[in-house]
């Protein structure tokens, strides 16, 4: 130990500046030592020359000054981001809070539905479900709509606001709704048969003895058949109140209805995957403020107004609403 301490005194003058540090040996047992100045530690064996254990801890206290300077680098880099993260927090806050501060628009009662309007502007509503298709029939049918449907389990019930005035390429529009919103999509067909009737042949209740699942209506009387109806399909967007509506619809009418539009044929896809590609390509179709405005649209609306099941893409463009 005594050289140790001998070797403690070599070493001290060489390493430090006048007393700021301090040097410390401790015995580990079997010959062998920790020399200790600073921060910087070394181990060696009794016999170690002075210059040798100098050298290293020259090493040592190198190594960590490099990694002290890395260190208040990094620690830097940090205060950088961490203010960056602020910034944008505050940002969004104040995002958050306009969006408070937005009027929200009051949205019309055939929003719950399916719906678009025709090219010649006529309203047309469809159901999303049973529950859907039975409101539609009861609560809104009125003496001068017509009623669309297929004979294809699934199907919708689509209604036309004074149908019967309709010109032939709206009964078109709306059949082409009608077979494409039921479950032939889903299952791949490319093209599927579609019938209108009159309100009246509508029955509300069975014949006794007779049982109707929930969102089933008897047909009665002649049906005005539309066989080989193309099942194609678009989402579109149109703006009421500088408010986005995203619909869908046959390809003719949401063109003519809409600002933007995407036109779909059946594909076995998820739904999820399409609707994001309709927001995203509407996004970009978008200009100026249309498109910050878009952005905040949820995808779930896209999906909403998808057929059942997703679909592929064969045509972009924007539509005759002028902005």
């Amino acid at each position: 130990m005594e050289q140790s301490e001998d070797l403690a005194a070599t070493l001290k003058a060489p390493m430090m500046r006048e007393s700021e540090r301090e040097v410390q040996i401790q015995e580990m047992g079997g010959g062998r030592f920790r020399l200790g100045v600073g921060a910087a530690t070394v181990e060696f064996e009794e016999g170690a020359s002075a210059p040798h254990l100098a050298s290293k801890l020259f090493d040592e206290a190198k190594g960590l000054e490099q990694k002290a300077e890395s260190a208040a680098a990094a620690g830097a880099t940090l205060s950088q981001e961490i203010w960056r993260l602020e910034d944008r927090i505050a940002t969004r806050g104040e995002e958050e809070l306009e969006e408070i501060r937005r009027p929200v628009r009051k949205k019309m009662w055939f929003e719950r539905y399916r719906w678009f309007r025709t090219s010649g502007g006529l309203l047309a509503i469809g159901g999303r479900d049973a529950a859907s298709n039975s409101a539609i029939i009861r609560k809104h049918l009125e003496e001068r709509d017509t009623v669309f449907h297929t004979d294809i389990v699934g199907s919708p019930f689509f209604v036309l606001k004074e149908g019967i005035a309709a010109d032939a390429l709206s009964i078109q529009e709306v059949a082409q709704a009608t077979a494409s919103f039921s479950r032939a999509w889903s299952s791949g067909m490319s093209v599927a048969d579609a019938y209108w009737v009159s309100p009246d042949q509508v029955k509300l209740a069975a014949p006794s003895g007779m049982y109707l699942p929930r969102g089933s209506f008897l047909i009665e009387g002649e049906k005005h058949l539309m066989k080989g109806v193309p099942l194609v399909a678009a989402v579109g967007v149109t703006f009421l109140e500088s408010e986005p509506m995203v619909f869908g619809g046959p390809p003719t009418a949401v063109e003519n209805q809409s600002y933007a539009f995407f036109a779909l044929v059946p594909e076995r896809v998820k739904a999820t995957d399409t609707a994001k590609q309709l927001k995203s390509g509407l996004v970009s179709l978008a200009q100026g403020p249309d498109a910050e405005v878009l952005k905040r649209v949820n995808v779930d609306e896209f999906l909403r107004a998808l057929p059942p099941g997703g679909g592929r893409v064969v045509r972009r463009a924007y539509g005759k609403q002028k902005r």
